[in-house]
């Protein structure tokens, strides 16, 4: 069975999460601030989770993480703060939106869900068709969401494959095996299919014998 590596940002959902990963290959979860301090094979799978501390002004507390994902040789999955830090890594920008999206965050940081948890599930619009998620173009999913930040644009590097009112929701590398998408695909409800996309996507790395696909 395939090690995955999650890089757990202090997500409430690493639970859900672990048992997501867990139906691809056995699960290593490292706290995002144990990073320099642990063994990682460096051509398995990442798995980024959410969180709820923002990466700009606490760039020390993940400058382990975006230093691995520059780095790392194998496939790359961020979700929602780990799509963030994808961006980042790669030199892109940040906006910090009006409202936050879904249930917010307290005082003291830490995710609290609101009374309307079971329905913060959002329509996710697929801008492109990929050959690895099969969406036509104008298809709506529905997702989980709960983020105060977003990536609105990025560079040629990228492929942009689905986008809502707030910014980019799914976006895959143009040559390596990286994806990153803002929603939760960890929080399944009987509406929505965000783990289906997170399925088909690792269900791509074996395929594509993604361990040789990030050249030296």
């Amino acid at each position: 069975m395939e090690r995955i590596y999650v890089i757990d940002n202090g997500s409430l959902f690493a639970g859900n999460l672990r048992v997501l990963t867990g139906m691809h290959g056995s699960t290593t979860v490292i706290p995002c601030t144990e990073i320099a301090a642990a063994e990682i094979d460096p051509y398995a799978p990442l798995v980024l989770s959410g969180g709820p501390i923002n990466i700009y002004g606490n760039e020390s507390r993940y400058a382990a993480e975006i230093e691995l994902i520059q780095n790392h040789r194998g496939p790359i999955i961020g979700i929602c703060l780990g799509f963030e830090m994808i961006a980042v890594a790669y030199g892109e920008k940040l906006v910090k939106l009006p409202s936050y999206v879904g249930f917010p965050i307290t005082h003291n940081g830490v995710h609290a869900p609101s009374p309307d948890y079971y329905t913060d599930v959002f329509d996710i619009p697929i801008a492109t068709y990929d050959d690895v998620l099969e969406y036509a173009p104008g298809t709506t999913i529905k997702a989980f969401k709960s983020h105060g930040w977003a990536v609105q644009e990025v560079g040629d590097e990228f492929k942009v494959l689905a986008r809502s009112g707030t910014g980019i929701e799914i976006m895959r590398h143009a040559s390596k095996p990286i994806w990153g998408f803002q929603f939760h695909p960890e929080i399944v409800q009987d509406n929505t299919a965000a783990d289906i996309v997170f399925h088909k996507i690792m269900k791509s790395f074996v395929k594509e014998d993604a361990h040789i696909a990030i050249a030296a």
